[in-house]
């Protein structure tokens, strides 16, 4: 918007002179103008110059004041930029320092795999425990003869990643499914799953993984829509700024983000429309999500780049 006033300014005060000159050449060259120019006598001379004087300084202050005008609002636009830029970066810079303070435990309750995982590396420990919890879910919908939907899967398996499947929070998870009719059952079978996934395949699927995730998703949510709401970018900038955030996320932050915001913790981005206006998702490799099709939600150009990079030198 900025810019078009800007360049309105400009316009119109250059309309301005261009007038005022037009003018001006056309009184002077005149016949009349022309016996004025020779200036017999010191009053026609007095005369003559009084005109020219109250016909362009007017004209030339408008010019003016329209030139400073546009001025001031492209100084503004600059100093706009400069502190969106600022903001952008620190923002992006609390970003990756939260990804980097990372700390999880693996899904594996074993004596080798049960250090701490910490950075960009969580993201894997996080993919394989939701990988799990959706196996279940699924494994639920069919034992329990619920015939669950691929989102309701999602949202279900989301809730129990986020808060855990914990003897203390029964009655805190049955207030969050419940809105699924047969909410009793699935909280009786995800807690007996979790017994047995840790009884007999030594994992802890249980844990809860919203101290973590809730700030990286908050954190990443906030700086697309302040970029989303500057005025002083055009589209295509803003999307170039989007990019500077979505070419950092790794292939299993890229799956994450995807089944964050098919769930109910995606509602604002969905109704925002962030996911398809930026295709934060494109560059999801091809089957990353099966059996889940991010493209019958999301649908959009993706990018494979293993696949569109096969036999190039």
């Amino acid at each position: 918007m900025q810019k078009i006033v800007y360049y309105v300014a400009i316009g119109i005060g250059a309309a301005f002179a261009v007038i005022g000159f037009s003018l001006f050449m056309i009184f002077t060259l005149s016949p009349q103008g022309l016996s004025h120019a020779g200036l017999s006598d010191i009053a026609s001379a007095s005369h003559f110059g009084q005109f020219i004087g109250g016909f362009l300084g007017p004209l030339f202050s408008i010019v003016t004041s329209f030139l400073l005008f546009a001025t001031l609002i492209n100084q503004s636009t600059i100093n706009g930029r400069v502190a969106f830029e600022s903001s952008f970066y620190k923002m992006l810079d609390y970003h990756f320092q939260h990804i980097s303070s990372l700390m999880v435990k693996h899904v594996k309750n074993t004596e080798s795999q049960y250090e701490p995982v910490t950075g960009k590396r969580a993201f894997i420990v996080f993919k394989l425990h939701l990988e799990r919890l959706l196996e279940i879910v699924r494994q639920a919908s069919d034992d329990l003869e619920l015939a669950l939907s691929d989102d309701e899967i999602i949202d279900i398996a989301c809730i129990a990643f986020y808060y855990g499947i914990l003897d203390e929070n029964q009655d805190f998870l049955l207030g969050k499914l419940r809105r699924y009719e047969s909410h009793e059952a699935l909280v009786q079978y995800l807690t007996a799953s979790k017994r047995s996934h840790l009884e007999n395949d030594n994992e802890y699927v249980g844990r809860a993984n919203q101290t973590n995730l809730s700030s990286y998703f908050r954190n990443m949510y906030h700086l697309i829509k302040y970029v989303d709401s500057q005025r002083i970018l055009s589209a295509r900038e803003k999307i170039r700024y989007v990019n500077i955030l979505r070419a950092q996320l790794s292939d299993s932050e890229l799956w994450l983000l995807y089944f964050n915001v098919a769930s109910r913790f995606g509602k604002k981005w969905q109704e925002n429309g962030y996911l398809m206006k930026y295709r934060l998702i494109r560059n999801l490799p091809s089957g990353f999500c099966y059996p889940f099709d991010p493209s019958e939600k999301f649908p959009m150009e993706y990018v494979d780049y293993e696949l569109s990079s096969a036999g190039k030198p």
